[in-house]
């Protein structure tokens, strides 16, 4: 009776009957004249589809005045997912005091989104990327709900924070004036797919696309260290005639926000249907997807992928890396067991002595220090032999899950006497997923295909920089350096040059903890630990470093003051029970002046002022 194709929102229930249902249609189509070839394979590779859905209780919004006042909602999308749909239900309550209302919520994956609602300032070379928003407005009605769909999105956690506009700064009085309740609750629905087909390293996989499927997915692994991906498609048969052109679309990885680094390669606009990724994800499984051009048309093809991996080979003897390893505990983990340096092979071949090296690892120590709170040591160090010949690359774990809610803190400083070329520059690169292996002298930023770098530089002009990057995404990150001169691809016109490079490395809930004009505090949303600055004194800014608004110092004394010295209005009072041997009410009008003139220099909103900090 159900001899339609899958909807694209299949029922809810998690149930081997859709699965029972969806192989069954395949092989009554199998019966019937023409469909033999299509229903064959739909027999065979019959795709099973989940759909599961997950929802947080709602939650009573604010006015914007720090990211405090945001409400962070956690979900994580399970592996294999290829729809997600996001359902964001708002209400208000009833009354005159409830409004027309703009309600703004931020989606990012891997980490809570970095917002700036107030448009302030962030600090130096802090990295802040700008989030993926929409505004719904809540209007006429007392419901509303969006409406979200991500085709192909990334595994793991997804982060959304919703607020109202800007907080006005108006003081109200309890009891005196009515406040309109504003709800906000996310909901999302996700289709996964079963057995997805595994695409094997030099193994080609026959597939096919039809007017049943319209898109076939597949997966590919990762390993570490490797340097190359190479997706291709061949033999592309259409209805029964070969064609050169195959009508699909090629997609390669998964769609994320803000920054999707999803390729899209459109094969019916060349005969060699190709794409080639330097630096791939690692220790990740690769999402790839074929979508069929035309729905009437019967589309087969062979798929294959081809791996360069840089296979590690040891460099030195391991013992003597310990030598000066002082700092020992269950907290401390090393990255890798040893100093190693890579060589290019392909095809999982072994590496000879003969072979260049591409890369070269440095072990690296991490040390949970605290909630969103870690420090990483360089074993051997500080200081990093940085050369000219390949890249040195440093592993920053941050995948424990806990990470994301900090900011990590790197710091630079190059050995000036150790760089003899005045005209070489040490380039520095963060990324997550993948380290970049091929630098470019000429280039303003770095990373690869599927990752995004921030790009640092030091020469003998500059000798120190740094790098702040709040909320970082959960995962690996790398930190590659290496020496390149003007016009130089690779290290080649430089010769054997190196450098000393003293690298420091935190992971830290706030930046500089606020400053002197802010306050680091933690937070909490369904068991999820995070960090985040509130300001005063007019002071704003992700870190308190945005001045723009910032009281003058005169300003903030006579605020003190006036606040304090109120008090003493109760000398009079004082006065005239003493003189009335009323010693009780004296006592107590006394009391009250100290302790109240106490409280307020404690808990002044002014930083600089307070008396007694706690």
């Amino acid at each position: 009776a159900d001899a339609g194709p899958v909807p694209p929102w299949p029922r809810t229930v998690r149930s081997a009957a859709s699965s029972l249902s969806w192989r069954w249609r395949c092989s009554c189509w199998a019966a019937a004249p023409g469909w033999w070839m299509t229903c064959g394979l739909c027999f065979v590779t019959c795709p099973t589809y989940v759909s599961e859905y997950y929802s947080q209780a709602p939650q009573k919004l604010s006015l914007y005045h720090w990211y405090g006042s945001a409400r962070l909602f956690v979900f994580r999308v399970p592996e294999n997912t290829v729809v997600m749909r996001w359902i964001l239900q708002t209400s208000k309550g009833k009354g005159a005091q409830c409004q027309n209302i703009n309600i703004t919520a931020h989606f990012r994956a891997g980490a809570p989104p970095v917002i700036n609602p107030l448009h302030t300032k962030f600090g130096t070379n802090t990295v802040a990327l700008p989030s993926f928003n929409i505004t719904i407005p809540l209007l006429t009605r007392d419901q509303t709900t969006v409406f979200l769909n991500i085709s192909n999105p990334v595994q793991g956690d997804w982060f959304v924070a919703a607020h109202l506009p800007e907080d006005d700064g108006k003081i109200e009085v309890k009891g005196f004036s009515a406040k309109c309740s504003y709800i906000f609750q996310p909901q999302m629905f996700v289709q996964r797919l079963l057995n997805v087909p595994v695409l094997e390293p030099n193994t080609s996989l026959r597939m096919s696309v039809s007017h049943f499927h319209l898109v076939t997915h597949m997966r590919i692994f990762i390993p570490e260290n490797t340097a190359q991906l190479v997706i291709q498609l061949t033999n592309c048969v259409v209805n029964n005639h070969v064609v050169e052109a195959c009508p699909v679309t090629l997609l390669i990885g998964s769609n994320s926000l803000p920054n999707s680094y999803l390729k899209v390669v459109n094969c019916s606009e060349s005969v060699n249907c190709k794409k080639t990724l330097a630096s791939p994800p690692w220790m990740k499984w690769l999402p790839v997807t074929v979508e069929n051009s035309n729905a009437d048309w019967f589309v087969s093809f062979n798929i294959a992928a081809q791996l360069a991996v840089c296979t590690p080979t040891e460099s030195g003897y391991l013992p003597t890396l310990f030598k000066n390893l002082t700092l020992l505990s269950k907290d401390v983990t090393m990255n890798k067991e040893g100093m190693f340096a890579a060589s290019m092979k392909t095809n999982n071949t072994e590496a000879t002595t003969g072979q260049r090296s591409c890369f070269r690892t440095q072990p690296f120590l991490r040390e949970a220090l605290d909630i969103a709170s870690v420090r990483f040591y360089v074993l051997n160090g500080p200081e990093v032999a940085v050369t000219s010949d390949y890249p040195i690359i440093l592993l920053l774990n941050l995948n424990t899950g806990r990470d994301s809610g900090g900011t990590i803190i790197l710091n630079l400083h190059l050995n000036k006497t150790s760089l003899l070329t005045e005209n070489a520059t040490v380039f520095a690169c963060l990324s997550v997923g993948s380290p970049v292996m091929a630098m470019d002298a000429d280039s303003i930023n770095c990373g690869e295909a599927l990752s995004l770098g921030y790009l640092l530089k030091m020469n003998t002009s500059l000798l120190s920089t740094y790098l702040h990057v709040p909320y970082p995404e959960t995962g690996r990150w790398y930190l590659s350096l290496q020496i390149l001169c003007p016009n130089d691809k690779g290290g080649d016109d430089c010769g054997k040059e190196t450098a000393r490079v003293g690298v420091s490395t935190v992971l830290s809930p706030c930046i500089g903890d606020c400053g002197v004009y802010g306050e680091c505090r933690l937070l909490r949303t369904h068991g999820y630990l995070y960090a985040a600055c509130v300001c005063k004194a007019g002071w704003s800014g992700w870190s308190c470093t945005d001045d723009t608004h910032a009281q003058s110092y005169q300003k903030q004394l006579l605020g003190t003051l006036l606040l304090t010295l109120s008090n003493l209005v109760f000398i009079p009072a004082i006065v005239v029970a003493v003189h009335r041997y009323y010693f009780v009410e004296a006592a107590v009008y006394l009391f009250t002046m100290v302790f109240s003139t106490v409280i307020f220099t404690a808990v002044d909103i002014l930083l600089t002022m307070c008396s007694f900090p706690f």
